[in-house]
Order: structure tokens, then sequence, then C-alpha cells
């Protein structure tokens, strides 16, 4: 168990993936080493993730990547590490998750805690490659300007999260736009329970805040 998987890495033209199970894939802390993956496309609205299954990942499930416009549909995930449904920059937008579930989601690193606002900082260091996985959800979405409809997440630090960006980070970095800004689209119809159950404490189900630079 060295925490190497494989990836299933789509970009250039995209692509479309149905009905396939992936086992231990990932890498563990490899920024763009993820069981499935769309990778900085644009706008692709032909491009989808629809009835696949992610088992005990080692880094993340599906992950949207500097792209518009995709659908991420009917995708169940399980016992997995690191935040589960992903946009990765912030500059992703009108995409659409739907009826979905994660379940089973590991914080990496010691696990974000407390009570309130206690105002904690995590920060880039070996064997953490992206501080906010110490809150690993089962659906990070960086840009509310996303369609979030059905979904469910079972344990995780929070079910869903949404950071506060003011510039897209990562590859994105110099895209013209502010995720903090943008509306949400739509998410209706979500679910999740038994948050929190890394950190020992209260988990959020939906998080909304925590400034991510």
């Amino acid at each position: 168990d060295n925490g190497i998987g494989p990836q299933i890495f789509l970009g250039g033209g995209g692509g479309r993936i149905r009905g396939l199970l992936t086992y231990r894939a990932g890498q563990r802390n490899v920024k763009g080493a993820y069981p499935f993956h769309f990778h900085m496309l644009g706008a692709s609205p032909e491009s989808y993730f629809i009835d696949n299954v992610v088992y005990r990942s080692y880094y993340r499930c599906f992950v949207v990547h500097g792209t518009r416009q995709t659908v991420v549909e009917r995708n169940v995930a399980f016992d997995a590490s690191g935040h589960c449904f992903y946009l990765e920059d912030g500059a992703e937008e009108e995409n659409v998750f739907m009826s979905n579930l994660a379940a089973f989601v590991h914080p990496i690193g010691p696990p974000a805690s407390g009570f309130a606002q206690d105002g904690m900082t995590f920060e880039e260091r070996p064997g953490v490659s992206q501080p906010a996985d110490a809150g690993a959800a089962g659906f990070y979405i960086s840009n509310p300007n996303n369609i979030v409809i059905g979904n469910a997440a079972s344990g995780g630090v929070s079910g869903f999260s949404f950071p506060v960006l003011a510039k897209a980070v990562g590859m994105s970095r110099n895209a013209d736009i502010s995720p903090a800004t943008r509306p949400f689209a739509l998410v209706t119809g979500n679910t999740a329970h038994s948050s929190g159950y890394f950190s020992l404490q209260t988990g959020s189900c939906m998080y909304l805040g925590g400034s991510l630079r």
C-alpha cells in the first residue's frame, strides 16, 4: 500500500466515461493524479463522468479542473482521501453535479477541528500538498456558479464545502474571475450526515466560509 494508483486524465478534447469502477486509484498528495480528472478543457459541454465508482481512492475521486459545462452524474465514491468531488481552482463554472454519493471521506494530515470559528490556519508542507484537505469534504465547490442537485455526502470533516476564494488559484490563477463574487447557480436537494467524524467534534454538513489563498 504505497499510495500510488492509476489515474484517468482527460485533457485536450475531453471525453466521456460511463460505467467504470476504479480501485485504489489516484496518487496520494500528487496534484493532478486523481481517479477521474477533467483537466483544463475550457468549455466542454460534451464531456461527462456518469455511473462510475471510486473505491478506496488514494487521492480524491472526481475532479473538474479549469473546465466548464461538464456533467458529473450518478457516480459513487467510498473510502477516499482528501476532498472527493472537487472543483480545483475556483474558475470552474456551469458544471452539473447530480445524484452522486461521497462516503467515508478522510482528511489528509491532522483534521480541522474545534467549535465555532477558532481561526485555524493550515499550510502546504511535506505530506500535505493541499492544506484544505485537513477539512476534507464529500463535495468541495470552490465556485458557486455550478449546478449541484440531489447529491449525498456521508462522513468527511464536512459534507459540502463552499470555500471563499477572492481569486482563482493554481493553474487558473491568472483568470479574470473572482469566485467569491459569483452567484449560486442552483444548489438543491442535497443531503449530508455523519460530518466531523474524523475531527472528533461537531462537523458541518454544509460549510460556507474559510479563506483559501
